[in-house]
């Protein structure tokens, strides 16, 4: 492929900050959308409104994130054993 460890590495690093701003893309939106399903008449605080909505939305993304890297490793053909 002809390219050097520098470009290569920006490349790896583009891709980090898109998942990385997709994830809080996501997290933004599920976080307005609940603290308006609240509404005024909601005993919750804010905080744990969205303390609430951070927890329904992160462990999705943290086991999608998960399964990305396993399917590139087998794209490369190393095992996925965790030991």
């Amino acid at each position: 492929l002809n390219l050097n460890a520098n470009l290569m590495s920006l490349g790896g690093l583009a891709i980090s900050i898109g998942m990385i701003i997709d994830a809080t893309i996501i997290q933004v939106e599920n976080d307005q959308r609940h603290l308006s399903e609240q509404g005024d008449a909601a005993h919750e605080s804010k905080l744990l409104t969205v303390l609430k909505a951070v927890m329904e939305v992160r462990k999705p993304s943290i086991f999608g994130e998960l399964i990305a890297l396993i399917e590139e490793d087998k794209r490369k053909g190393r095992s996925n054993e965790l030991s």
